[in-house]
This record gives C-alpha cells, sequence and structure tokens, in this order.
C-alpha cells in the first residue's frame, strides 16, 4: 500500500511539473511572438508626462536651457535638421542651392500650415532670421552672423546674401521659425508663447488654470504625418531640477534627461530605463602650434599616446563619456570608424626618441635653432570648474610618467577667454560645444584656436560641400590626417542620459541634437 501511495505521488508530481513546463513553454513563446513584433498590439496608454524645467523664456530663440529648447522642437521646426546619424535633412526647407560664393537660394515647402492653420510662408523666415540677427543675445546668432540680407523671391522661396563665402550654410539654418503674424508686434509676448503656435509634431492644445501644465496634442495635419501612437503630451513646470528629479521618482512624470556623472546614485536603477548618448560637449586640449615645441606634430601625437583617456572618465565622470580623437560624433555619417589612439607610454617616448628629443635629468630635450628647448608646458584650466581641474591634475600626472613637466595653471573665466583670444597659451584644457557637424571645419579653418596650419588638411576641406560621395570620401582623408597631425589634443564626448520608468516603451534613441527623436512612436 504503501508502494502504491508513492507511485500515485511520483507520477502526480511528474504530471505536474509536464503541465507546468508546458504552461511556461506556451507563455514564454507568447511573449516572445509579442517581443518580436515590430508594432506593440496590446492596449497602451497614447499620452507622455514630461517636465519642463528651470524656463528662462518660452522663445525659442533665446532660451539658453537646453531642456527647454529639446522640449520646444516638439511645437517649432527649423528649416534644417539632423537625423538619427547626424546627416542633414530638410525641414520647413525641401531645396537649397548656391547662386554665386555669396548668395544661396532656399526653397521653402509648400502647402505647411501653422497649428492655426495659417500658411507658412518666407515672410515667416525672414522676419525670424530678421529677430535674431536684432538680437545677439540669441544663442542662434553665429548662425546667421555673416547673413548680409535676406530677401523674399515669392511666398515659397528666399534667398540669402553673405558677407562671406561660406559653403556650410545650410548646417547653420537649424534654428526654429516662429510665426510672422503672431509674434510681429512682441517677438517677447509672455502670454502668447505661454500658448505657442509653430508647425510641429505636437500642438498646444490648453495650460492649466494655474499653468503649471500645459497639454500638447498630436498634430494631424502636420506636413509630414505618418504614424503615432502618441496622442497627448502634458508637459509640468518645474521651477528647479530637484523638484523635478522627485517628481520622476515618484512618477508624476514620466522621464527626464540628465548630465550627471553620478546620475546612478541621485536616481537608482531599479524599476528605469536609461539611454546614454553623447552629447554637444566635446573635452579637448588646445595646443599653441606656434609654440616651438608644440608646432611638432610627433610631440602633440606623443602627450595624446601618454593620456590615459579611459582612466579619466572613470576617475572623474564615472564612464560617462566616450573616447574621441576627432570631434565627430560616433554614429555620424561622417565618423571614420577606425579606432581612436590608445594608451602607451611605451609609443609616446619612442615617438619623442624617433623624432631627436632626448632624455635628461632635465626633462626632454632637443636642440632648435641653436636652442635648447625642454618641453614643459603649462595648462590654462577654469578655476570655477571643479571637474576640469581634476583632469589637468590627472593629465600632469600622466605626462610625468613619461617624463613631460606640466604646469596647471588655474584662471577665472574672462582671464581664460582672453588668453585662448591672444594665444597667451601652452596649451588649454577646453570644452567645445557642438553647433552642426561641420564644426570641425570651424576649428581648422575659422575659429582655429590652435593657429594650426595644413596645406593638405585646408585643400581637402574645399572639397567638402561637393556632394555626398566627396564629403564621405573628404571626411576620411581628413579624419586620417587629423589623426597623424593631431592638431586638437582629442579626449572625448561627455555622455548624458536619457531616463524613463520601465512603463514606456519604443525605439528610444535621443541624440544631441533630439533628445526626444522619434517621440511620437514612444508609448506607455
Amino acid at each position: 500500500m504503501k508502494r502504491v501511495f508513492i507511485f500515485l505521488v511520483s507520477v502526480s508530481l511528474l504530471l505536474g511539473l509536464f503541465l507546468g513546463i508546458r504552461e511556461y513553454m506556451l507563455n514564454k513563446e507568447n511573449t516572445e511572438e509579442i517581443l518580436n513584433k515590430d508594432d506593440i498590439d496590446y492596449n497602451y496608454v497614447d499620452e507622455l508626462k514630461l517636465p519642463i524645467i528651470e524656463v528662462d523664456t518660452l522663445n525659442p530663440l533665446f532660451t539658453k536651457n537646453r531642456q527647454v529648447a529639446d522640449t520646444l522642437n516638439l511645437i517649432y521646426e527649423p528649416l534644417m535638421a539632423y537625423d538619427s546619424s547626424n546627416k542633414l535633412s530638410p525641414k520647413l526647407s525641401c531645396e537649397w542651392a548656391q547662386k554665386d560664393e555669396l548668395t544661396w537660394i532656399v526653397k521653402l515647402r509648400e502647402n505647411v500650415k501653422w497649428h492655426s492653420d495659417k500658411d507658412f510662408t518666407a515672410d515667416d523666415v525672414i522676419f525670424t532670421i530678421n529677430t535674431i540677427l536684432q538680437n545677439q543675445q540669441s544663442i542662434y546668432y553665429l548662425n546667421v552672423a555673416n547673413i548680409e540680407n535676406v530677401a523674399k523671391l515669392s511666398d515659397n522661396s528666399i534667398s540669402i546674401t553673405l558677407k562671406v563665402k561660406d559653403e556650410y550654410l545650410p548646417h547653420k539654418l537649424t534654428f526654429p521659425i516662429l510665426p510672422k503674424y503672431y509674434l510681429f508686434e512682441d517677438v517677447n509676448n509672455i502670454e502668447k508663447l505661454k500658448r505657442p503656435i509653430g508647425t510641429g509634431i505636437f500642438k498646444f492644445k490648453e495650460i492649466s488654470d494655474d499653468e503649471f501644465r500645459t497639454t500638447l496634442v498630436y498634430n494631424y495635419d502636420w506636413w509630414n504625418n505618418s504614424s503615432n501612437k502618441i496622442e497627448t503630451i502634458y508637459l509640468y513646470e518645474f521651477a528647479t531640477y530637484g523638484e523635478a528629479i522627485k517628481a520622476f521618482k515618484s512618477s508624476e512624470i514620466d522621464l527626464i534627461s540628465t548630465s550627471m556623472s553620478s546620475w546612478k546614485k541621485k536616481f537608482g536603477v531599479i524599476g528605469i530605463n536609461s539611454y546614454s548618448y553623447e552629447n554637444a560637449n566635446f573635452e579637448t586640449i588646445i595646443p599653441n602650434t606656434q609654440k616651438t615645441a608644440l608646432s611638432e606634430s610627433s610631440v602633440r601625437r606623443a602627450i595624446l599616446y601618454a593620456i590615459n583617456r579611459n582612466n579619466i572618465i572613470n576617475e572623474v565622470y564615472e564612464g560617462n563619456a566616450n573616447v574621441k580623437d576627432i570631434m565627430i560624433h560616433e554614429y555620424s555619417w561622417l565618423y571614420d570608424k577606425n579606432t581612436n589612439i590608445e594608451y602607451s607610454p611605451e609609443k609616446s617616448k619612442q615617438l619623442l626618441l624617433n623624432a631627436g628629443w632626448n632624455q635628461t635629468n632635465a626633462g626632454w630635450q632637443k636642440n632648435i635653432n641653436g636652442k635648447t628647448i625642454t618641453l614643459k608646458f603649462e595648462i590654462l584650466v577654469k578655476d570655477s570648474s571643479e571637474e576640469h581641474n581634476k583632469v589637468a591634475q590627472i593629465l600632469k600626472e600622466n605626462l610625468a610618467e613619461i617624463g613631460i613637466v606640466l604646469n596647471i595653471k588655474k584662471v577665472p573665466l574672462n582671464t581664460y577667454k582672453s588668453n585662448i583670444e591672444q594665444g597667451s597659451f601652452d596649451l588649454v584644457l577646453a570644452t567645445i560645444e557642438l553647433q552642426n557637424e561641420y564644426d570641425i571645419v570651424d576649428l581648422l579653418k575659422n575659429k582655429n584656436y590652435s593657429k594650426y596650419q595644413n596645406g593638405e588638411i585646408n585643400a581637402t576641406i574645399e572639397k567638402l560641400y561637393l556632394n555626398n560621395t566627396s564629403i564621405i570620401e573628404s571626411f576620411k582623408e581628413m579624419q586620417a590626417m587629423y589623426r597623424n597631425d593631431v592638431p586638437y589634443i582629442g579626449l572625448y564626448f561627455r555622455t548624458d542620459t536619457l531616463l524613463t520608468n520601465k512603463a514606456v516603451k519604443g525605439h528610444i534613441t535621443p541624440t544631441w541634437y533630439s533628445i526626444y527623436h522619434n517621440i511620437q512612436n514612444w508609448c506607455k
């Protein structure tokens, strides 16, 4: 009897185990089927709650708050924009061409409506450009500073006359366009800016009585209307970033972006998804190539080999940066995927030896034009930047390991800027904020803080605007020469992080240009 009982129990256990495994496999198959579908076909929530933080102004031409600008980009549109691969794409413009060295013709997209149902025309573009030109405090002033005149050719075309030749003008037409009829009398009218009218993917619906929540709805009359999952976006205004953090933690808002290196300590990691992306800040060392020693590419290259950039990223930024020799984002269509120069003190020393430098008790020395030159430099750092001061200390230690002396000079911001402008420096630890894909050209030609000269690179730069094929080829050529010559000692791109609660789904791919890229197809 006892054996029969044990047998029945065993059969029951095996049957239960089999049924359990079968149910698990069925559930697993169903789950995988859903997760592998391109479109989520279960019921989802078609709204998102976003923060708008520390608002300085709701005028997209004048805000200096990047988070506010990102949010306003849901409402307003530019003539040109960058896609997910950093390629220039038309928005409110559809064609552009160079008539002569100083004149550009821009054709505007037809049948575009403002959210009020009025027609978008050339008058709106001219109004926007002139508004920026009259206000140097605009973050877009440098984009248009070279414009001598802008004229209307028709309702859907304009001509832009420049002061000096600029083949890369289209890459600077990335500022939001405002409606002339709505803001002509007062471009900073607070009440109108609270109830914005744009041409973009979402449009203003209403504002709460306490004015802390603005409701946006999907614009079904959008000229580029295709598909969407999100119908409604609620913008919650917060006076401080700390208030927004609390709201995110309590799920009052669905997402928040952060540039904090220590965001995991502040936000935690449970219950959230994180999406890291290279921001617009490229960290580099500017060498003064007019200085005798730094005029040699071998010295600049040796300095780069001697810097342990990964260590700096981990020690100072808690891993929130990507090593980069060149100021081009890794996902850019123009980025040459060749590996960055690796940390190697041995290669650094060998480079110096090959270039005729001798290591003595006084350091690396070389006789140049009858004068003994020693590799001893001063690096300029802003005294207000705690992070840069930490980085400078590590740089000093790295170079000391190969026998190069580096002294740190901490100065106030005004002194820092004037020294760079006057060329009164050996090396500068600097942050260069990316404005467009061609900023690297500006660094080698127009801004050229390092006073670098190379006829081959200049010749390559001249070919960059001809057509897409030559652009890619020319950029590869330029990057190869850049890596060999090191006109700027590149360190890394800082990374920011977009945090969402676990409920937010979709193909979420924030970029330096648009953290809300493709937001219309996110959902909860």
